[in-house]
C-alpha cells in the first residue's frame, strides 16, 4: 500500500471513529430510550464507546471489503445486506451480554 492510500486509509478510520465517538458520548450522556436509569453517565458513555466503536469496525470493515470488489449497485447492495444479516447477530448477542 503506498503512503498517500495508506494515509487516505488511516484518515478514514480516524473520522468515522471520531463520529461515532461523538455520537456515543451525546447518547451517554441523554441517556435515550430510558437508559438513564442503567448507572451514572460514565458507564453508559463507556457503554456506548464500546457498543459504537465495535459496530463501525464490524460494519465499516463490511462495507469497505464490498466496495473493494466495484459491483454493481444491485450485487453490492446484496452483498452488504447479507453481510449486515450475518455480522448482526453476534454483534447483538456481544452487545447484550455488555449491556447486562
Amino acid at each position: 500500500m503506498s503512503e498517500a492510500r495508506r494515509g487516505d486509509f488511516l484518515r478514514d478510520w480516524a473520522i468515522d471513529l471520531a463520529i461515532a465517538t461523538a455520537c456515543a458520548i451525546f447518547l451517554g450522556l441523554i441517556g435515550p430510550f430510558g437508559s438513564y436509569l442503567n448507572g451514572p453517565a460514565w458507564q453508559r458513555v463507556a457503554f456506548q464507546l464500546a457498543c459504537f466503536w465495535l459496530g463501525v469496525l464490524l460494519y465499516g470493515s463490511l462495507i469497505r471489503a464490498v466496495l473493494r470488489f466495484r459491483l454493481r449497485p444491485a450485487m453490492m447492495w446484496a452483498a452488504i445486506g447479507l453481510g449486515v444479516v450475518i455480522l448482526n447477530a453476534p454483534f447483538q448477542i456481544w452487545v447484550a451480554s455488555i449491556g447486562v
